[in-house]
């Protein structure tokens, strides 16, 4: 009970952000205004080359990529490389490993929703072996290989919101997260909210415990980042098409 203002502020952001959407989207077809770039010829060379997606939250977007930029490269990635040198690659898997345990009620929620039934069982049954071997703090579940291929990264409401054939809405940044799209935002509201132990914990326990779990992981995000970056003209439009193409890929 203690959790449910959260959830409902968390569905009437979702709401409000689906209903904005809904509003005010349409066809864009460039990303910067025409007199963005004053050099003709660079303008027309940097859109023939420049994959056009659909920006409507574009000003929004702009600002927080920014934003997320500074946080990422000057303050968490800093930080993980010292947090790195204290807590060694085995205790950081062990962190992972548990993180990711706590999250199989979720995962098995949408493999459900999915109506990929196998992937629920897997889930259970990993989430048995590993918590009765090691309180979930090693993937021990992974030395048993499942009959059935197990997709994990599939197993969120990004995905099952796509399986159910909604779109994925325009581009947007979440402050502080990075890409997304509305449909993606929705997920990952979605994703917030049915985390099963933010019910049996307070508020002031589950919101750090999530934020160790994703700054245990952060070199993941962060590598993969600065080498797109260094290899981009445009940072922004290079992270949002390959973001974008990404998702394409993983989706059904």
């Amino acid at each position: 009970m203690k959790n449910i203002p959260c959830i409902l502020i968390c569905c009437l952001l979702a709401l409000s952000l689906v209903t904005v959407q809904y509003s005010y989207a349409k066809d864009t077809t460039t990303i910067a205004a025409d007199d963005y770039f004053d050099d003709d010829y660079f303008e027309e060379s940097y859109e023939d080359n420049t994959e056009q997606k659909s920006d409507t939250f574009y000003a929004w977007n702009i600002f927080w990529h920014n934003v997320n930029d500074f946080t990422l490269t000057k303050i968490a990635e800093p930080a993980h490389k010292e947090y790195s040198k204290v807590i060694l690659p085995p205790m950081r898997s062990a962190i992972e490993n548990f993180g990711h345990n706590l999250g199989t009620p979720k995962r098995m929620l949408n493999a459900i929703l999915q109506a990929e039934f196998a992937q629920a069982f897997i889930e259970l049954g990993r989430f048995i072996i590993n918590t009765t071997s090691s309180l979930g703090f090693a993937d021990v579940a992974q030395f048993h290989k499942p009959l059935y291929p197990y997709n994990p990264e599939n197993l969120c409401f990004g995905y099952t919101l796509a399986n159910w054939g909604i779109g994925e809405g325009s581009y947007f940044v979440i402050p502080f997260l990075g890409p997304s799209t509305i449909r993606e935002t929705v997920g990952t509201l979605l994703d917030s909210a049915t985390s099963a132990y933010n019910y049996f914990v307070p508020l002031y326990v589950s919101l750090p415990a999530e934020a160790l779990f994703a700054f245990n992981t952060l070199d993941t995000v962060y590598t993969p980042y600065e080498n797109l970056k260094a290899n981009a003209f445009e940072p922004y439009i290079a992270i949002k098409n390959a973001y974008l193409e990404n998702l394409d890929y993983k989706r059904p």
